[in-house]
This record gives C-alpha cells, sequence and structure tokens, in this order.
C-alpha cells in the first residue's frame, strides 16, 4: 500500500504544482502528510521556485513533537554541507575584489599580505595548490582528520594542516576525495585576505544582499540563543522512534571552526531567495548586483576528470558529471537528458536538506527535515536517488528523490 502511494505520488507531483489550484496544493500535501507518517519525519520544510517566482514554501509536521509546534516556511535548519555553497560564493566576491585568485597558486598569495605565514611545501601540489583545488575536493588529501565537527580545532589550525598533511594523499587534481576541512582552511584564506570574520562577511555580503532576513550560523552564540524557539529540534531516529537530542548540541556541540563547511542555519523562505538569486546569475533578489556576470555559472563549472566522478559514484541513475565550487554536477542518463546542480546536506544525523536547481526549467527545490528512517536518509544523500526526466511537464528534470521513494519495494525499505 505504501509503495503504491509513492509512485502515485510521483505521478502526480508535477501535475500538483504546474497547476497552483487550492485542491492541487491540498493533493500535494496530503501525499507529503502520507510520506512523513511512513518514514518517520518528525517535519519537513519544502520550497519550490520557478521563473523568479516561488510557487511553494510551506512545512510539514512538526519542529517540536512534544509543544506539536508546527514547522513552517520560518523554522530554521541545519543545513550542513549547504553551507559549502556560501563559502564558495563568498571566496569567488573576494576574487571579483581583487583580493583572490581562485584559480592560482595559493601559498604565494598568502605570503604577499602575511610574510610571517611559514609554509614549507612538501611536494609539488604545495606549491600549485589553489582555492580551486580546494573548494572542488582534488586536492588528494585525507577527506576526514578524525573528529573535526567535533574536536575543537580552530581554522588556523586547519589551515596549517593543509601544507603538512598527516595521512597519506592521492594524486593532486587527479582523484576526487570529498572534503570538510579544507572548506573551513578557505575560509581561513578569506578571513586573511580581507581582514574580516567569516561569520560577518557571509552575514553582510550574501544574507543581507540577498534578503536572506532569518539566515545565520552555529558558530554565532548569540544568534543561536535568539532563535532557539525557531530551530526545528535534533531528533535521532533509532527503533521505530524519534529521540530528541539535547539543545545544547546547537550551543556546546558545534565546533566553530568547521562553520564554512556545515554550519549554516536557514529557512526554507531564505532558500527561495536563495534559489532565485543562482537561477536568475545574481540579478534577482538582491539590494544590488555584488556579483559579476559570469560568477554563478563560475560555481557551477566542473573542475574535476569526469572519469574520475563516474567511478566514485558509479551506480548513480543520474551521472555525476563533476563537482564545481560547492555543487554537484549530474547529467541525466534517461528520458531527454538535462542537468540538475544540486548538493545535500547532513548535520549529526537529526537535521537533513537538499537542494536541487535545473536550469532549463528555472526551477528550484530545496526541503529540510529531522528524524526520520534511516533508509530515508541513505537515498536522499546519495547512491539510490532515482530520477525521471519530466520535459513535457512544468517541472522538468525533476528529481525523484525529493520527497518520495518511488520504484522501491517494500522489501528495499525499513519501515
Amino acid at each position: 500500500m505504501i509503495s503504491i502511494r509513492l509512485t502515485l505520488f510521483v505521478l502526480v507531483f508535477p501535475r500538483i504544482i504546474s497547476n497552483r489550484s487550492v485542491r492541487s496544493f491540498q493533493t500535494l500535501d496530503d501525499h507529503i502528510e502520507q510520506i512523513i507518517s511512513c518514514h518517520g519525519l518528525s517535519g519537513l520544510s519544502l520550497t519550490v521556485v520557478q521563473e523568479g517566482e516561488t510557487l511553494l514554501h510551506r512545512g510539514y509536521g512538526f519542529a517540536d513533537l512534544h509543544s506539536r509546534s508546527p514547522v513552517t516556511a520560518d523554522t530554521l535548519y541545519a543545513v550542513g554541507s549547504l553551507s559549502k555553497q556560501f563559502t564558495s560564493l563568498l571566496l569567488e566576491y573576494y576574487q571579483q575584489q581583487g583580493l583572490v585568485e581562485l584559480g592560482k597558486p595559493l601559498a604565494p598569495q598568502l605570503r604577499r599580505v602575511n610574510r610571517t605565514f611559514n609554509i614549507t611545501a612538501n611536494g609539488p601540489e604545495n606549491d600549485e595548490m589553489s582555492l580551486e583545488d580546494m573548494l572542488s575536493h582534488r586536492t588528494g588529501l585525507p577527506g576526514y582528520l578524525g573528529l573535526e565537527f567535533l574536536a575543537n580545532y580552530t581554522r588556523d589550525e586547519l589551515l596549517q594542516r593543509l601544507f603538512y598533511p598527516e595521512k597519506e594523499t592521492k594524486a593532486f587534481r587527479h582523484s576526487w576525495e570529498y572534503n570538510n576541512w579544507l572548506y573551513a582552511a578557505a575560509a581561513r584564506v578569506g578571513e586573511i585576505l580581507s581582514d574580516t570574520k567569516y561569520e560577518q562577511e557571509l552575514q553582510r555580503i550574501i544574507f543581507d544582499n540577498v534578503g536572506m532576513v532569518s539566515s545565520g550560523t552555529l558558530s554565532d552564540e548569540a544568534f543561536v540563543r535568539r532563535n532557539l524557539g525557531r530551530i526545528a529540534k535534533p531528533y535521532f531516529f533509532d527503533r521505530g522512534e524519534n529521540h530528541l537530542i539535547t539543545e545544547e548540541l546547537w550551543l556546546r556541540g558545534w565546533n566553530a571552526g568547521m562553520t564554512p563547511a556545515g554550519g549554516v542555519l536557514v529557512s526554507g523562505r531564505d532558500m527561495a531567495h536563495w534559489m532565485k538569486f543562482l537561477l536568475s546569475e545574481g540579478q534577482q533578489n538582491t539590494k544590488h548586483r555584488f556579483v559579476k556576470p559570469g560568477t554563478i555559472a563560475d560555481m557551477f563549472r566542473s573542475l574535476n576528470n569526469k572519469t574520475t566522478m563516474s567511478e566514485t559514484f558509479k551506480g548513480w541513475s543520474s551521472k555525476c558529471s563533476g563537482y564545481g565550487l560547492g555543487w554537484f554536477i549530474f547529467q541525466f542518463m534517461i528520458g531527454n537528458g538535462g542537468v540538475e546542480y544540486g548538493h545535500s546536506g547532513n548535520l549529526y544525523d537529526v537535521h537533513h536538506s537538499k537542494i536541487s536547481l535545473y536550469p532549463e526549467s528555472e526551477t528550484g527545490v530545496f526541503y529540510a527535515f529531522s528524524g526520520g528512517n534511516p533508509t530515508l536518509r541513505l537515498l536522499i544523500g546519495g547512491k539510490h536517488d532515482t530520477y525521471l526526466t519530466l520535459s513535457h511537464l512544468t517541472l522538468s528534470h525533476l528529481t525523484l528523490s525529493h520527497l518520495t521513494l518511488s520504484h522501491l519495494t517494500l522489501s528495499h525499505l525499513t519501515l
């Protein structure tokens, strides 16, 4: 019965969005409520934009199961690795201001502004390594130092580790190793070159200009304390139930040094502004145009070897053709083809999120949720995403992983 309902949702969802009647959105609500119930989500925030217009930003379920406080378009979620796209754009902005060149070797640029910055190259890669290499995960450096999200590493310490790796490295620019701590190190470069703290610049340059009035970071303790009531409660799903983790997780458990890699808090309403900004090449939803033409497109340009990416993501039903600056690039292998720029986020296995942009139809989809079945988290995160090309409908190239587990029988699910 569950499988039938989910398959029906796949067929109906595009028509629901393209037909903006009250009745149609009620149908959408019904299907999402069923999915929340089936997979144990405490609540979910969904935002859909198209052609510069917000079609939907809505909350489902509860942000707090105890008080029964509902999820709304203004509920905040920690979006984990979606934070990388904000960090990348900030560094792109520094490049257009003449503070840094993303594609040029990093070490000489740091020495120009800080002669005491001590780097002893440990090989040709350290002579040539650039911010583009760091942001596209092609340095060959190990992806995890251990407990970088929990340990109290500063960004300075992470930057130094860039030039003194403690673990075996892979081939420079010929391998792909997803890496969180390099984003923290890259943000520290931005702090050195701009002489301003990352969190302040993120707020001033991106959030304020794009109209993301509710967004902030986990490393801003004052912001977190002011907004504790608006942050969806952190639930961990175990043995068929959601278990509340103490809210001290947001205040004490986060390593502030890692914020550029995973510490941004956003609402569905703010993400509507962000997606419209990106899909319009930075022309829409801004106080003034603060990025030059071509800047957004540069973030979506693959900097990785396609063969390497195909091997890394073997088995996906869409071909991961590359990784840009904070974005995966997917080429659809079924239907009429198409492209998706996307990323998923997961913080402590309690908050989960995903963003997908479809440039051909000028469509963006964002969702975030707390708690939920581990199988659902696995499917949203990666290798089992299922895609459908809907070029004849309004939402072309919509990923079926958004809010659905269709094409999976009950035997594949842990319900």
